[in-house]
C-alpha cells in the first residue's frame, strides 16, 4: 500500500470550517492518513467503503511501541480513537446539533492468531464529505499535517487552506477560533495567552513546515474599538507570488457559507 508523502487529503469546507472535534494530535495525523488512504483507493463506479492497516502501522502511527504485548492495548486504543473520530457541528438556521462519525465499525483481533489486520469501514453519512467532491472543498498534502507537531497548527492549518483560494482574507471571531482550536478552557480567557498558543505559534510552525505563508491581524470592534475581537488572516502559498495586501476588504464568515 502506497503511503508517499505526496498523497492527497480532500474534505468539504463544511467540514472543516464548521465542525469541531476532539482528537488528539496522534489521532489526527492518523485520521489523516486513513482520509488520503480512502481518497487513493477511490472510484465513484466502485465505491470502497473500508481501509485496512496492519496492527503494526496502526500503532506506529499513534507513536505506540509493537514490542512485547502491546497489541493487548489494542481495545482502549481503538475505544478511545473510534469514540473521537466525529466531526459536530450546528445545524444551519437550527438550535440542533449534528454528530456524525467517520467510522461505521472498526474490525481486530487483540491475540496473535489469525487475521492481525485493523479493518476500518467508514460511515456512508461522511463518505460525500471526503471523496468526490467537486465543489466547495479543500486538498492539501498528507505530509503538511504529518510534519505539524501541535493540535492548534494542525487544525489553523486546514482551516486556512479552506480559505486560501478566496479573494479577500477571511475575518474570524475569537471565540469561534477558541471553540475551533479547543483553546475553551478559562486559562486562555487572557487574549494575549491565547493568541501566543492559538495564533502566534501555530502560524509560525505553519509558515515553517508547510506551504502557506500567514501574517495574523488583530482587529478591533465594539464601541470602545479597544477590545480585540476578530483574527484577519493574510494568506498565501508559499509557491506562488501574488499575496493579499492588508487593506483588502473585510469580509465576515458565517455558518452559512459553503453550505
Amino acid at each position: 500500500m502506497d503511503r508517499a508523502d505526496n498523497q492527497l487529503v480532500t474534505k468539504a469546507n463544511a467540514i472543516i470550517q464548521q465542525t469541531y472535534n476532539n482528537m488528539s494530535v496522534r489521532e489526527l495525523k492518523l485520521l489523516t492518513v486513513l482520509l488520503a488512504e480512502y481518497r487513493a483507493a477511490y472510484h465513484k463506479d466502485n465505491l470502497v467503503v473500508t481501509t485496512i492497516l496492519t496492527r503494526k502501522e496502526f500503532l506506529n502511527f499513534l507513536d505506540l511501541s509493537v514490542g512485547g504485548h502491546n497489541y493487548e492495548i489494542l481495545d482502549s486504543v481503538l475505544e478511545t480513537f473510534q469514540s473521537h473520530a466525529y466531526v459536530k457541528w450546528q445545524v444551519a438556521n437550527s438550535t440542533r446539533k449534528s454528530i456524525i462519525p467517520f467510522f461505521k465499525k472498526i474490525t481486530y483481533n487483540t491475540t496473535e492468531e489469525g487475521n492481525t489486520n485493523i479493518e476500518l469501514t467508514w460511515n456512508e453519512e461522511m463518505i460525500p464529505f471526503v471523496v468526490g467532491l467537486d465543489s466547495n472543498y479543500t486538498q492539501y498534502l498528507k505530509e503538511y499535517i504529518i510534519r505539524l507537531q501541535k493540535k492548534p497548527a494542525m487544525i489553523l492549518y486546514e482551516l486556512l487552506m479552506s480559505y486560501a483560494n478566496m479573494n479577500v482574507p477571511p475575518k474570524i471571531e475569537i471565540e469561534k477560533l477558541r471553540e475551533m482550536l479547543n483553546l475553551t478552557s478559562k486559562s486562555y480567557d487572557r487574549f494575549e495567552r491565547f493568541y501566543t498558543r492559538g495564533i502566534e505559534e501555530p502560524i509560525e510552525d505553519i509558515n515553517k513546515q508547510t506551504d502557506l505563508f500567514v501574517k495574523a491581524i488583530k482587529c478591533k470592534e465594539g464601541k470602545d474599538g479597544r477590545r480585540v475581537t476578530h483574527i484577519k488572516f493574510i494568506i498565501k502559498r508559499q509557491n506562488v507570488k501574488s499575496k493579499w495586501l492588508d487593506e483588502a476588504p473585510d469580509v465576515k464568515f458565517t455558518s452559512v457559507v459553503y453550505l
